[in-house]
């Protein structure tokens, strides 16, 4: 979670599988999108390059065997934080292939559980 938060993407390469998945919806547009390996996380960090930060706290983590469900809430804040800052909850499965993160699906609605995926 700290690579994501400083968007460390060297740590981040190194913990997710060659053919890693990441599904998610941002806070300019609430419609997930998936982003495919490594090249997937740099298209995520170039999409909200405009926000100066975009931070989750994780409140909980729940051990699903390959899987870990992190329940918390995600702040998106702008160029100015007196005018622009979105927090939300955040729902996000994480599963786990080889010793390797290889996929995410995150929701950021209270009322929407990422799906565990079959298997």
């Amino acid at each position: 979670m700290d690579a994501f938060n400083t968007r460390d993407l060297e740590t981040f390469d190194r913990c997710v599988a060659e053919d890693f998945e990441w599904v998610t919806a941002t806070a300019s547009n609430p419609e997930p999108r998936t982003y495919l390996g490594r090249a997937g996380i740099r298209d995520f960090f170039e999409y909200v390059e405009n926000w100066r930060t975009v931070e989750a706290r994780v409140d909980e983590w729940r051990d699903l065997g390959d899987d870990v469900l992190l329940v918390g809430e995600v702040t998106w804040r702008g160029p100015n934080p007196k005018l622009l800052e979105v927090t939300c909850p955040l729902l996000s499965l994480w599963s786990f292939e080889g010793g390797r993160l290889k996929r995410i699906d995150s929701a950021m609605a209270p009322d929407v559980v990422p799906a565990t995926p079959a298997g």
